[in-house]
This record gives structure tokens, C-alpha cells and sequence, in this order.
């Protein structure tokens, strides 16, 4: 087989991967690992502008708890060890956290950031 056929066989069974992954609606669910800074990032950006954003505050603040390493750091790609400047950003964006869960998360993160 060349190396086309062999590149367009792959494409084929990549595709019907997909299509064999579709649900009924038309859409897609796989699991998403983004870059939690991102979320540290826009839940520093509600808070100062004020409005009903609290249950998005307290999803996102939920969603960087949950992520945290069991040594209190947080890791930039998934299977990494923790990051300093990962977990250094997640833990501003935690400390004026409204649930216990995320504040816990800042002060194990604080404690990693000083070992």
C-alpha cells in the first residue's frame, strides 16, 4: 500500500469513527481538558463586572477545585505533575472564592506554591 492509500485509509477510518460517534440531536459529547487559566481568567473577569453571574462564578469555581492535583497544585496539560504558574494563577482566581470547596483548593494550593 503507498503512503497515499495509507493516509487516505486512516482519513476513512477516522471519519467513520466520528460519524459512529454522533448522537441523535447531530452533536458530539467527548470529554474537554481546556487550559484551566482560562477559566481563572474569565472568573476574574465576571467578578468585577458585577450583574447575575454568580451560578457561572460558582460552576467555574467548582470545575477548578475539582481539577486540582491531591498535592494542592494543578497540572498544565492532563498527565502533567503541577505547574507553579498554573496553579499560581488558579489560586488568585480562588481567593474570593463563595464556596468552601475553592477556597480549600486556594489555601492547598498556597501551601504546594510554598513547599
Amino acid at each position: 500500500m503507498s503512503e497515499t492509500e495509507e493516509i487516505d485509509a486512516a482519513l476513512k477510518r477516522a471519519r467513520a469513527h466520528i460519524l459512529a460517534s454522533q448522537l441523535d440531536d447531530g452533536s458530539w459529547s467527548y470529554p474537554v481538558h481546556n487550559d484551566l487559566r482560562i477559566s481563572a481568567f474569565y472568573l476574574n473577569l465576571l467578578r468585577p463586572l458585577g450583574g447575575d453571574t454568580r451560578s457561572t462564578e460558582l460552576g467555574l469555581e467548582g470545575e477548578i477545585a475539582a481539577r486540582q492535583l491531591p498535592c494542592g497544585a494543578w497540572q498544565a496539560q492532563p498527565g502533567d505533575t503541577g505547574d507553579i504558574e498554573v496553579t499560581a494563577v488558579l489560586a488568585i482566581s480562588l481567593a474570593d472564592a463563595h464556596t468552601a470547596a475553592a477556597r480549600q483548593a486556594a489555601r492547598r494550593a498556597g501551601i504546594w506554591l510554598e513547599s
